[in-house]
């Protein structure tokens, strides 16, 4: 045999010490010879297993019992150590066993407490499960990290052996109380019985439709009639009992399929132990029950449904260094960590970050992806979490908002991000509701009410990305607001009162009203997004496609070194998911003095700023004390990069350089390209069009040289020249579908060459609104 351990009463167990599927048939050599010999050794492993010099198991046991708590949480690995016999029988027949576990648990409390045990006649009374009468009976609850399974990967050979299960907790029920001994009586003679009945098992109680004195008293009997039982509930025997759905975690689940679940039963003190959005691995017992659909496609009962007999649920690591249940499955080892702490030393850290960033997309001086890719990568490593003293909680996650034209590599940095963050949902807006993004009340398969969490919830602790921001409705924004910013979702519906958590950061990306970004329009214009909304994002940048030749030739050399896979990043993205990872748990840096000063100087600047230019008349996207935070949650990120605990001025200043980069020249980009034009440029500018629009029919051609030279008699030059820069120079509308009736006009450099088409609702409507249309092309 491979290994072996003497327990009590002289047996000697034999064991191979192998996981759950090292030994598929079982071989009942390596299993206690019965139930009381795995109790006795049990019994023996509880109150002489140590550790050093503490005995973990019977300390654990007299100490939640002093708690008020019956319960005690075993190791796997420990009882391998002990006696690999007793963790063999655990694996294989767990249903057999737990019971005799349990009641040598009750065998140790009674002993170590000292507590007298009640008596009958001098007999102990002891009731058909092993349990003494009038006296705690303890709950074992398991943790094991060995050998997890994925939900997919679960086989018929599996059925009721121990398994581990990773996953996400999507659906949790409500809490009820189900009997597992139902105590009935016979209306008729009064003949009483005890029925036991599984408590996990969600198919109906059987009750015997004839009494039992009655068939024992043969034909000549007392007739009872049918159906004469009914049931005692106050001599009935409850526990509680929950019904949960585990869902396989989205990075374990393959391109183009979809995440498979498993519902998974607990009871006593395993219920409301995890809520919808907990990342959790289950251990427990792969079983299977009867399906409650048509009897009639069922008639043999061969066909079962399948479930998870919790035994026991461990949190997964806590990376995010946040506490609660949401965590990360990254496994970081010593060597890894000590190979990060010497990558913090790098002077040079931060530019690699900034560089390893969707290496692929590549960025110029005359566009902001550079920039965006710091923002990124701020978002990823986020600020610090904060609780004041009156328990109020602020939050450390950035949310960045992308607003720019088709074709700038939003959706690109979207998958970026879903690829290189420790946890990550990515959706779209467009198919995506309120409650999807947060979380909704379903009825289960009993007919109770569930709570089902949303991509927000399923995101706890990572980020969630939203494609398409834009399209969503109104409504459903509105229902991401305390998402965003309290990082709760509050539910009070169908009798759930409960608060989620939903801490994670928001990546959205979306196209302006008008389909593409228009300098000669205000840029508050140009976003179809409430202020409130708007308020809860710390960054938002302005995507625009640059037509620039010498950009654009850069782009095309990177395009085709990708494809021949030159593009190399500094840190490749597995070793940066865990450089995130690790500084998230780590790192909590607070502002220096110096550092808040500075902070606090360029907040009055930028608040001064806004409201002189609300005075002039401008709209503006509003800056408030959201946006003070949000700097500090910028320079919390840029000192994680390097694993500072302090946040220096440097840090403070590049996060003011990109707060100022993004969000306030969003909020101040008004025309021509950020230059401002005043209310009456603007009028003149449309004066222009009005002009034009005189001096041209519909379809008719005019040389654009010859209308310059006619505009600029009224109007000055720079007027004319914004008039028809926003007619749309070098580019064309195609494929237009009004509901008004519209013209086109054509310019011509001279009679051969076309310039530019203009398609316009013949009812005056300003150029700018029309590139709602447009398709820009080069000519």
């Amino acid at each position: 045999m491979a290994g072996a351990g003497a327990g009590m009463d002289g047996a000697f167990y034999y064991g191979g010490g192998g996981g759950f599927d090292d030994e598929p048939a079982l071989d009942q050599n390596l299993l206690p010879a019965n139930e009381g010999q795995a109790r006795a050794g049990f019994k023996k492993f509880v109150k002489e297993f140590r550790q050093g010099q503490k005995f973990v198991y019977r300390d654990q046991l007299i100490d939640n019992w002093s708690r008020g708590v019956y319960s005690m949480t075993l190791s796997v690995h420990h009882l391998d150590q002990f006696a690999p016999a007793l963790g063999h029988a655990l694996r294989t027949q767990p249903q057999r066993f737990m019971s005799s576990y349990e009641q040598a648990m009750q065998d140790v409390f009674i002993e170590l407490s000292g507590l007298p045990e009640p008596v009958d006649g001098g007999q102990v009374q002891v009731d058909d499960q092993g349990f003494r009468r009038g006296m705690p009976t303890f709950q074992l609850k398991l943790a094991s990290w060995e050998n997890p399974k994925l939900i997919r990967e679960l086989q018929s050979e599996h059925v009721e052996r121990l398994v581990v299960i990773p996953g996400i907790i999507v659906q949790a029920s409500i809490k009820v109380h189900k009997a597992f001994k139902l105590r009935i009586r016979c209306k008729k003679c009064g003949h009483s019985r005890t029925l036991d009945l599984k408590a996990t098992s969600r198919s109906k109680t059987a009750i015997p439709r004839r009494c039992a004195r009655e068939l024992s008293a043969g034909p000549d009997g007392e007739k009872c009639g049918l159906d004469p039982y009914i049931i005692v509930s106050e001599q009935c025997q409850y526990q509680d009992t929950q019904t949960l759905k585990i869902q396989e975690l989205p990075e374990d689940v393959p391109t183009g399929e979809m995440p498979r679940s498993i519902p998974v039963h607990c009871t006593r003190y395993l219920t409301d132990t995890v809520t919808a959005g907990s990342r959790v691995s289950v251990v427990g017992v792969f079983s299977t029950e009867d399906r409650n659909g048509d009897k009639k496609k069922d008639n043999d009962g061969s066909v079962k449904v399948c479930y998870v007999q919790a035994l026991g649920f461990m949190p997964h690591g806590d990376v995010t260094g946040r506490g609660g249940a949401s965590g990360n499955t990254l496994r970081l080892s010593p060597a890894d960590e000590e190979r990060f702490t010497e990558l913090a030393k790098d002077p040079e850290i931060k530019e690699k970050i900034f560089a390893s960033v969707a290496p692929a997309i590549r960025g110029s001086v005359k566009d902001c992806i550079s920039d965006l890719k710091i923002a990124i990568a701020c978002l990823l490593f986020g600020g610090a979490q904060k609780t004041l003293q009156d328990g109020t909680r602020l939050r450390g996650d950035i949310n960045v908002l992308m607003l720019g034209d088709p074709g700038t590599a939003k959706s690109q940095f979207l998958k970026f991000t879903e690829q290189v963050a420790p946890i990550a949902v990515y959706t779209s807006g467009k198919g995506s509701s309120a409650a999807g993004l947060t979380a909704a009340i379903i009825r289960d398969a009993d007919g109770r009410f569930a709570l089902e969490g949303g991509a927000m919830v399923l995101a706890d602790g990572g980020v969630v990305c939203i494609d398409e921001f834009d399209k969503m409705r109104p409504d459903d924004r509105v229902a991401i607001h305390e998402a965003m910013e309290q990082q709760t979702i509050s539910i009070a519906k169908a009798g759930i009162t409960t608060i989620l958590n939903t801490r994670c950061s928001v990546l959205a990306a979306a196209n302006p009203l008008f389909g593409q970004w228009m300098d000669v329009a205000d840029a508050a214009e140009q976003m179809d997004f409430a202020t409130t909304i708007l308020s809860r994002f710390d960054l938002i940048f302005l995507v625009k496609d640059v037509k620039d030749e010498e950009r654009d030739l850069a782009i095309a050399k990177h395009v085709f070194e990708e494809e021949e896979e030159v593009t190399d990043a500094p840190i490749k993205v597995q070793d940066l998911k865990k450089y995130i990872a690790f500084a998230r748990h780590r790192c909590s840096p607070k502002l220096t003095p110096e550092a808040a000063n500075v902070l606090q100087n360029h907040y009055i600047q930028v608040r001064q700023g806004v409201s002189k230019e609300r005075r002039e008349g401008h709209s503006t996207i509003p800056i408030t004390v959201r946006q003070l935070e949000a700097i500090t949650r910028i320079s919390e990120a840029f000192a994680k990069m390097s694993l500072s605990e302090w946040v220096q001025v440097s840090h403070v200043e590049d996060a003011v350089r990109l707060f100022t980069l993004a969000t306030l020249d969003a909020a101040n980009r008004n025309q021509m390209g950020g230059g401002a034009l005043t209310d009456e440029d603007r009028q003149k500018v449309y004066q222009v069009e009005d002009a034009i629009k005189r001096r041209l029919q519909i379809r008719g051609r005019r040389p654009k040289t010859a209308l310059h030279r006619e505009l600029e008699k009224d109007f000055e030059p720079k007027h004319v020249q914004q008039a028809i820069s926003e007619f749309g120079w070098g580019a064309a509308w195609q494929s237009v579908s009004f509901q008004k009736p519209c013209y086109s006009v054509k310019f011509w450099k001279n009679k051969d060459t076309p310039m530019y088409d203009v398609l316009e609702t013949m009812h005056g409507v300003s150029s700018k609104f029309m590139s709602i249309c447009s398709e820009s092309f080069c000519v």
